[in-house]
């Protein structure tokens, strides 16, 4: 009826159901913006740009008819403002803490090195997310090869248009290992020592969510040009690099012990987003 409240990503379903019920209240949660996520940070190609066009109409449309517009993050409803003059409301996503936890032991840790054929002395550096440019993955390289190859161990999992890029730049190089997928993706964070955000825009970064639930220290870019969420999801508990010396603090960061799984709890839980998005109807 009339007083249903549908919360809708998709830009395009937003408006069928606005055609189908048009006195729905239907609220648009923005996952990510097209001129920032697939263009400005990404290849300026014909392809791209119609793209861009295509896609911003719809988004465009989604944001007129929409009853309330909801963003992750303080950059994203800056840039809706500056693109489309709407205002948003921040709302906070969870994870799943029971799956995504620090394990007890460095024993523990080892016997999933172990399992996944990773050497058990070196430090792990773990990168998950899209082979792509704007995930930065030539930065994490050039300044992964300046350390200690005795020492350290990449671990990158994923995949996308770099593929290549990197199966040629890794080749032969025993301390990096790749994945292209995996159903078991909170074993990764469970036995790594860091977790590398090297994007150059990120809205938010669920990954961000998934390390600091593990207690994994992040280290993130805060140069000119970057645009991401991490230092408002982990303030004084992240730590934050130059681009060309992203790597140059890691024992520091190794040593760090921060809390950041407690912090993250406090505030990053799905039931505080359900109650956000239907205006504390569930859980009340």
């Amino acid at each position: 009826n009339s007083s249903d409240i549908d919360v809708i990503r998709d830009k395009r379903m937003l408006l069928g159901i606005k055609l189908a019920v048009p006195f729905a209240k239907v609220k648009f949660l923005v996952p990510g913006l097209t001129y920032y996520q697939d263009f400005y940070f990404g290849e300026k190609t014909i392809k791209n740009y119609i793209f861009l066009i295509f896609n911003s109409f719809w988004e465009f449309i989604a944001m007129l008819f929409s009853s309330q517009i909801y963003v992750f993050s303080t950059l994203m409803s800056n840039q809706i403002k500056n693109l489309y003059n709407k205002k948003s409301k921040i709302v906070k996503p969870g994870v799943d803490y029971d799956l995504f936890k620090p394990l007890n032991n460095k024993f523990s840790k080892n016997d999933l090195k172990k399992e996944f054929e990773i050497p058990v002395e070196k430090l792990i550096l773990l990168f998950t997310g899209r082979f792509s440019g704007q995930k930065g993955l030539p930065i994490i390289l050039s300044n992964f090869l300046k350390l200690d190859h005795n020492k350290y161990h990449l671990i990158l999992v994923g995949s996308g248009s770099l593929d290549e890029f990197i199966k040629k730049n890794t080749n032969n190089i025993s301390n990096i290992t790749i994945y292209r997928s995996t159903t078991e993706i909170q074993k990764f964070y469970q036995f790594s020592d860091i977790f590398l955000m090297s994007s150059e825009y990120e809205p938010f970064g669920q990954t961000i969510l998934e390390a600091a639930a593990c207690n994994l220290p992040v280290i993130s870019i805060d140069d000119i040009g970057f645009q991401t969420a991490t230092k408002e999801i982990l303030g004084k508990y992240g730590f934050y690099q130059k681009k060309n010396d992203f790597l140059s603090d890691i024992d520091l960061c190794v040593n760090s012990f921060l809390p950041t799984r407690d912090k993250i709890r406090k505030e990053y839980l799905w039931e505080n987003l359900l109650n956000d998005l239907t205006d504390g109807r569930i859980f009340e």
